[in-house]
């Protein structure tokens, strides 16, 4: 049913995921993952991992995270199986993605979406963001990287952008959003999980790596035409 793929770069940090999701997920699944000791961009893993994979739901998973839902593979199967229009779901997104450099977060209450711990060495911080209360459902353009589970078709359609988006940001933005063209994309309220983390990095990577995925992004919405203009504006 579903096929669990990871990009890993910490030993500890991927046996306590593995373990925790044979614990939790409560249905047939496989686990796949890649141990980056050459640092490959998170795009190239992902597909070598997808077109491994041998189930119809893949799961995109960050390793330094732990699922507290028992049984999050059945919601999964749910969603998927009562709205054939869903091609893809995660734990936090955005209804709105501004043109500037950014990652999912918008800041507006209107918009975001998620339902996620951050476990920080200092303490926990739950992020629990809901625009429409009740919903365990919300529709998003936009989903974060730390979980997104796909139909393999929707994969298989687009795939991770591994031409343009070499490193490890901006990868989930892309995805999403491309996938947001053909297909509904939605956060659900229904899988708690902690994300184990020291923060985000927003260091000279994440800027080189945001321009050249806004670039990317522009050819492929844009089309060819652009190329030129695009070319001129990146040199500046």
């Amino acid at each position: 049913m579903i096929s669990v793929l990871i990009c890993s770069a910490d030993n500890s940090l991927l046996n306590q995921v593995k373990r925790n999701i044979e614990q939790t997920i409560g249905v047939e699944h496989e686990i796949l993952f890649f141990d980056n000791v050459e640092k490959k961009g998170i795009c190239e893993v992902y597909n070598a991992l997808a077109s491994r994979a041998k189930f119809s739901y893949l799961c995109f998973v960050h390793e330094d995270v732990l699922f507290q839902t028992p049984n999050w593979g059945i919601v999964i199967g749910d969603i998927f199986s009562q709205s054939p229009a869903i091609g893809a779901v995660g734990v936090a997104g955005s209804k709105y993605k501004s043109k500037c450099f950014s990652g999912w977060y918008s800041g507006m209450q209107a918009f975001d979406c998620a339902n996620i711990l951050h476990r920080y060495s200092y303490g926990d911080e739950p992020i629990y963001l809901q625009p429409n209360k009740g919903n365990i459902l919300e529709d998003v353009v936009c989903l974060d990287g730390v979980f997104i589970c796909s139909r393999k078709e929707i994969w298989q359609q687009l795939k991770f952008n591994e031409t343009n988006v070499k490193g490890f940001h901006f990868y989930d933005i892309d995805f999403s959003l491309r996938a947001s063209g053909i297909c509904r994309i939605a956060v659900s309220y229904n899988i708690n999980m902690v994300h184990i983390t020291k923060g985000g990095d927003f260091g000279d990577s994440w800027v080189k790596e945001a321009i050249n995925t806004i670039f990317a992004m522009a050819i492929c919405f844009l089309g060819q035409n652009c190329l030129t203009i695009l070319l001129q504006l990146k040199r500046k």
